[in-house]
């Protein structure tokens, strides 16, 4: 039975049967294909079908004339899905290219951020933070240094007590919450106490490698990424953690810097250290049995010594109280006005600064290190105000100042002191200059 419909057949023809057969397979199996693989657009789907199906119309057998004339129309469209896949196959490519070419490009900008050395301007400002001679400031200072410096995320620092030999966490700095103020409260952790005996910087690696050491780092609580232990030569103060941090950065590099703070900040709390001694020396040297007379020309020697060495400015300062009449000279040492002069005067002082009593009653003499001219200028004006407001309720006893600044021309401590002497009495001269001129101004105008 024939299957023309277009083209009715006459006699069966294997070729063009086969042919045909083959050109409706091929249709078939890409309308397959494109509508479960490729998910075309029903729009052209029904174009292939609607192709196939006057193909199956048009089969004739002895006249291919179906074949002839959808031949054309099968060839074109394959060659459009060839042209359409390649362009595809290009993007697809380009986008490849595109993404390989960007991965490239953030490995070489993660190596150049991590392998390029600190910036002299991120290293001012860590050490900027840290010159402090404050204790609380200087720790505060390094956990915070720490997190931006080292790119972390978290810092902390755990204060060691040597009294009680126990770590408390003295300070916590966190990137987006800033700092945390912890309790004193002490913290029981056995991994604090391995990292101060091995005295050296350790990290998560090291600390993976051995079993036991994992499990105690586990059950702490730290659990730190990097541990850095902080020593005034051989006394432990503490030791500095970076709690969380990328762990690309966890390189050598990070190792070293840690390293390097933890010694710096051993140094500045040395300083600390330092500077409380000295304080604590001076309160004990400003008490009423080291304020005489010869202890001045001791630590005025001391003074000018240190300041000659270190190359750093040093002012002294005398302050004369003085009676307007003999029969008032001789009550003038015990009078209580001195010991009130003397009071105020400590009160307005440095702790670093001295205070002692002069050879002759109702003199004090004031050591002021560390003070320039300008400095010494500031201190005689705001000493000048407090005096007179002592003496603002009497008219017994009256003030003069004498000064003395360091300066290239002055070679041993007694020249600065005589020089301090000869600007008092010639303030005194100054002054009864003046008073005899009002006095004289006073009888003309009478």
């Amino acid at each position: 039975m024939k299957a023309g419909v277009i083209f009715p057949s006459q006699s069966f023809d294997a070729l063009n049967f086969w042919i045909v057969f083959t050109i409706f397979l091929v249709c078939f199996l890409w309308i397959l294909y494109s509508r479960w693989v490729l998910h075309k657009n029903r729009k052209k789907e029904s174009v292939w079908i609607a192709i196939l199906f006057f193909m199956i119309l048009g089969i004739d057998l002895e006249n291919p004339v179906s074949f002839v004339i959808f031949t054309p129309l099968v060839f074109s469209s394959l060659l459009e899905f060839l042209r359409k896949n390649q362009k595809s196959a290009g993007t697809e490519s380009e986008e490849v290219e595109g993404l390989e070419s960007l991965i490239k490009e953030n490995s070489l900008l993660k190596k150049r951020v991590l392998d390029t050395p600190k910036t002299f301007f991120s290293q001012a400002n860590f050490f900027s933070n840290l010159i402090t001679l404050n204790e609380i400031q200087l720790i505060q200072s390094v956990v915070e240094s720490t997190v931006n410096f080292q790119s972390a995320n978290q810092a902390s620092l755990y204060k060691y007590e040597k009294t009680s030999n126990k770590f408390h966490l003295a300070a916590r700095h966190h990137h987006s919450t800033g700092l945390q103020l912890e309790s004193n409260s002490s913290i029981d952790d056995r991994i604090l106490f391995l990292i101060s005996e091995a005295k050296r910087t350790i990290t998560i690696q090291e600390i993976y490698r051995n079993n036991k050491l994992y499990q105690l780092w586990q059950n702490s609580f730290s659990k730190a990424m990097l541990y850095s232990p902080i020593y005034n030569e051989d006394e432990l103060i503490g030791i500095l953690t970076i709690d969380d941090i990328e762990f690309f950065r966890l390189h050598r590099d990070t190792v070293r810097d840690m390293q390097v703070i933890a010694k710096l900040t051993g140094l500045l709390y040395r300083n600390i250290l330092v500077h409380q001694s000295l304080l604590t020396n001076n309160k004990t040297s400003n008490s009423e049995d080291n304020t005489k007379y010869p202890n001045f020309l001791i630590t005025i020697n001391n003074e000018f010594k240190r300041a000659n060495r270190n190359q750093l400015p040093l002012s002294i300062m005398l302050i004369a109280m003085e009676a307007n009449s003999e029969e008032q000279a001789q009550l003038l040492p015990e009078s209580s006005l001195l010991e009130q002069i003397k009071s105020s005067c400590l009160e307005n002082l440095r702790d670093v600064d001295h205070l002692f009593d002069g050879d002759k009653a109702g003199q004090f003499w004031v050591i002021l290190p560390f003070t320039n001219f300008d400095g010494l200028c500031y201190v005689m004006e705001r000493i000048n105000v407090i005096v007179k407001m002592d003496l603002a309720d009497q008219t017994l006893f009256t003030c003069h100042f004498g000064f003395s600044s360091s300066h290239p021309g002055l070679q041993q401590p007694r020249q600065m002191v005589q020089a301090c002497q000869d600007s008092l009495q010639l303030h005194k001269t100054v002054s009864e200059l003046v008073h005899r001129k009002k006095i004289k101004a006073a009888d003309v105008g009478v």
